[in-house]
């Protein structure tokens, strides 16, 4: 899950075809990083450079993408700049506070960091629940990217 909090005049809004293993994770909010051929993929180790996908998940809460990911060639919507949002893809929310630095493992979900040139984003507030869409979301972070 992704739930943008910031204006959406301060970010960049870049579309992109994604590879097979992006494809099949099928959730809104993880984050990925740009191949040798300009796809959005999963990071193969702990990077700077990644983006979080803001495209639509099913909205059933399965794993899985809109049709209109399939229509448009399996493209998918990731953001960069400056950033302030919502999302439930961490690891290890129980161990998380406030300022620690965020870089992106290779499943595309939030790790701490204490590599200030690894780091993607900082927490700003922890929330146990949140609730987009019909569905509700644990163990969310607030966080900015700070860009």
């Amino acid at each position: 899950m992704l739930e943008i909090l910031s204006d959406l005049n301060r970010s960049n809004r870049m579309v992109k075809v994604a590879t097979d293993g992006v494809i099949a994770s099928g959730v809104n909010g993880t984050w990925v990083t740009l191949n040798a051929s300009d796809e959005a993929a999963f990071p193969t180790g702990a990077t700077r450079l990644a983006f979080p996908i803001w495209t639509e998940s099913r909205r059933d809460g399965t794993v899985g993408w809109t049709p209109d990911v399939a229509a448009s060639g399996n493209k998918v919507t990731i953001m960069d700049s400056y950033l302030r949002a919502l999302t439930d893809q961490v690891t290890s929310y129980a161990t998380l506070a406030l300022g620690d630095m965020l870089t992106v493992g290779t499943d595309g979900k939030l790790v701490v960091t204490t590599d200030a040139a690894e780091k993607v984003a900082i927490v700003m507030k922890k929330h146990d629940s949140f609730v987009g869409v019909s569905t509700t979301f644990t163990n969310c972070i607030e966080f900015t990217t700070g860009r």
